[in-house]
């Protein structure tokens, strides 16, 4: 490649794989408040996580992240709300982890834009 100092700009992908954790770290607090706000009837945490690189070449290689957590009482909510944040103008993808929806920050780039969309859930839609 040439200028390969600026491969992650233009490989999405790579700029996904080599952020690094200080980076990583400061992105959840904004989408915890927002979901907080839109979803008071569920508990939003903040942990510590490893996401999959993929398959093919590298199919066990994991990378250190992390995720926002959202958790309920009940088993179905987080469920169906996995399922409404797919639905929303810009779907949000998340995964199903010991009863909660985690939402890995390795994959929020544009924080803001995340945030904005979070933030108009409304909480009765997932009960």
């Amino acid at each position: 490649y040439e200028e390969p100092e600026l491969l992650p700009e233009r490989l999405p992908l790579l700029r996904t794989m080599t952020t690094p954790m200080e980076e990583l770290t400061a992105r959840p607090e904004r989408v915890r408040e927002s979901l907080t706000g839109a979803l008071p009837e569920f508990e939003v945490n903040i942990a510590a996580s490893e996401c999959q690189i993929g398959s093919g070449y590298l199919p066990d290689r994991r990378l250190e992240s992390v995720c926002v957590t959202i958790d309920h009482e009940q088993d179905a909510p987080p469920r169906r709300l996995l399922n409404e944040l797919r639905g929303l103008s810009i779907p949000v993808i998340g995964r199903l982890n010991q009863g909660q929806l985690w939402l890995d920050m390795r994959g929020a780039e544009r924080i803001d834009e995340l945030a904005m969309v979070l933030s108009a859930l409304k909480s009765g839609k997932t009960q």
